[in-house]
């Protein structure tokens, strides 16, 4: 992030980006992981179908190569998302562009300068026209206008009235679709699948380097992070 904040157009920010997606991805099977053997739910501040908003963001304003990283970002979300249930519930905390940009100038941690308002208003354009009305298909989506932090008691209480049993019986209705099993059998399938095969879902990360330059490391970036590698592994 550091280095985004500094050098936002080094190649080394499409690195971090596919990164940051794996990342979000490995958290969001360990989730699923923690819901198929406890039973108990999961909230996580970001997830993989949603991270594609940072990408847009980071396209718009000029940071990273718009054909190459998309085509390469698009293969590795297509095939670690296939794989994955979608999220019960999204929670949208809504805030003007202008409040946002304020208070991370307000930070004094220098984000302002990368995440421009343009940035920002990509992100929000990305999350407003398409992400939202995709995803309220499948799940539950709670909005908030967020301008001045609200009353997080008020959103737990919002979710306690929502009944998330209500379409069971429609085997149609595409609303947690997902969640619906046929059988106790395809839902113990799932449970295996994420607890005992997570790395046959994370080799999406894997792309086929030859086919996007831009994601080559050199040889002195080789040679630092095999040294980091091994300076880890030796603590």
């Amino acid at each position: 992030h550091r280095d985004l904040h500094s050098f936002p157009t080094r190649r080394s920010s499409d690195l971090m980006e596919l990164d940051m997606f794996g990342h979000s991805l490995s958290q969001y099977i360990d989730g699923l992981v923690h819901v198929f053997n406890t039973g108990q739910g999961v909230v996580l501040t970001s997830n993989p179908y949603t991270h594609v908003a940072f990408m847009e963001g980071c396209f718009r304003a000029g940071y990273m190569d718009r054909h190459e990283l998309r085509n390469m970002f698009g293969k590795v979300r297509e095939n670690g998302i296939s794989e994955l249930l979608k999220p019960h519930l999204i929670l949208y905390l809504d805030a003007p562009v202008s409040v946002i940009h304020d208070k991370m100038r307000q930070r004094g941690k220098g984000e302002e300068k990368v995440m421009t308002r343009e940035f920002l208003e990509a992100m929000e354009s990305w999350y407003k026209t398409k992400f939202l009305k995709e995803i309220e298909v499948n799940t539950e989506v709670l909005v908030y206008d967020w301008s001045e932090p609200g009353d997080f008691e008020v959103v737990v209480e919002d979710i306690e009235r929502i009944d998330f049993d209500r379409y069971d019986n429609e085997v149609r209705h595409p609303k947690f679709k997902d969640w619906r099993f046929e059988e106790d059998l395809v839902a113990s399938e799932m449970r295996w699948k994420y607890t005992t095969n997570k790395f046959i879902i994370m080799n999406c990360m894997r792309v086929m380097a030859h086919q996007f330059p831009r994601m080559w490391f050199t040889q002195d970036e080789m040679r630092a992070l095999v040294n980091t590698y091994h300076n880890v592994s030796s603590i």
